[in-house]
């Protein structure tokens, strides 16, 4: 009769240390087997996967603070704690939260008025991110006396829309000239940011070209005084 080797106990048998050494190899190459689809030798291909991971978690973790924030506004009203939900509803850079984003600030503005937590800040960019420039215009009249930065500059970007937007020669110059005034008093209150606005790519800018040299000249002047 034949022998059969891989029987243990006969001649030529292989030992159980070894047989288990081939197994245990088996296991360890069917791992390093790349899955169907996945070059195992381009290891960078999972870099979106992985990135799309990071940024769902980061999301998980501001709607744990988001849901946080709601309880705490159930129990106590707070423009402040408000201001700081509406900020995740905006970070969040998503168009199902961006209602909820612009009815939290708005709350600000109904229960304060004179709003001292400063919600309209927040609001303002916001609307002129939507595209509502009527609601922009009308919270920067309501608060005309604001004269920080971000309003300001809201109120130049708003200038610029209308004269991206004028019709005709003479609503053109209309229009050009309320963005030569938004340049002036942006610029008297934070030149820098005027400046950053002003600049112009591949010669292509919704910009005034004489407001832009303008500028130009205006800030080589500041830097030099």
């Amino acid at each position: 009769a034949s022998r059969v080797p891989w029987r243990s106990g006969r001649p030529g048998a292989m030992p159980g240390a070894e047989k288990k050494t081939r197994k245990e190899k088996a296991a360890v190459a069917a791992k390093g087997r790349a899955a169907p689809g996945v070059n195992k030798y381009m290891p960078d291909q999972s870099r979106n996967a992985h990135a799309s991971i990071a940024a769902s978690s980061g999301a998980q973790k501001l709607l744990k603070r988001a849901a946080l924030l709601q309880t705490l506004l159930a129990r106590k009203e707070s423009a402040e704690t408000r201001i700081r939900l509406a900020e995740i509803w905006i970070e969040l850079n998503q168009s199902k939260y961006h209602g909820a984003a612009r009815e939290t600030l708005e709350t600000c503005l109904k229960l304060d008025p004179g709003d001292a937590m400063c919600a309209r800040r927040v609001l303002a960019p916001l609307l002129l991110s939507f595209g509502e420039h009527e609601a922009a215009a009308a919270l920067l009249a309501q608060y005309s006396n604001d004269t920080s930065a971000v309003m300001v500059c809201c109120g130049l970007l708003l200038s610029l829309a209308e004269h991206a937007e004028a019709e005709g020669d003479e609503e053109e110059e209309e229009s050009q000239a309320r963005a030569e005034s938004a340049f002036e008093r942006l610029f008297a209150c934070n030149w820098q940011a005027c400046a950053l606005l002003a600049a112009t790519a591949r010669g292509e800018s919704p910009i005034p070209e004489q407001t832009v040299s303008e500028l130009r000249e205006a800030r080589i002047a500041k830097l030099a005084s």
